[in-house]
């Protein structure tokens, strides 16, 4: 069994500060004022100990399944990738599979940019 950290950001957002000691297995990192997702990001970023670092908004979630293992398939695949950047599907669903069917078949590509609501970082090779 793999064990993974959980690194959550809190920005200027003193409910969510409250739900802290429900989750004492996540590692909190907590600014007073907003910051937006990149200053986030990087502060995480630095402080994760894992061979990948995969990112999410707070609205959004995995829904394929065994994603993490999926993750580390692709690393593995293809020496070169570095970041993957994860398919948004837009809407609400009464399911994961439901929400699947809205995504479009898409196939890998090189890219330059894109959109950070969902990626993986290869921090080190292993």
């Amino acid at each position: 069994m793999s064990i993974h950290e959980v690194l959550v950001f809190i920005d200027g957002c003193g409910e969510t500060e409250k739900i802290i000691p429900n989750f004492n297995w996540v590692k909190w990192e907590v600014s007073e004022k907003s910051s937006s997702a990149s200053p986030a990001r990087n502060a995480l970023y630095k402080k994760a100990s894992g061979t990948i670092f995969i990112g999410l908004d707070d609205d959004a979630h995995p829904i394929s399944a065994n994603f993490i293992v999926s993750v580390e398939n692709q690393f593995k695949l293809d020496a070169i990738i570095g970041v993957l950047a994860f398919q948004e599907v837009k809407g609400i669903f009464n399911s994961n599979e439901e929400a699947l069917k809205e995504a479009k078949q898409t196939h890998s590509f090189f890219t330059n940019e894109f959109i950070g609501c969902g990626f993986a970082i290869l921090k080190k090779r292993v």
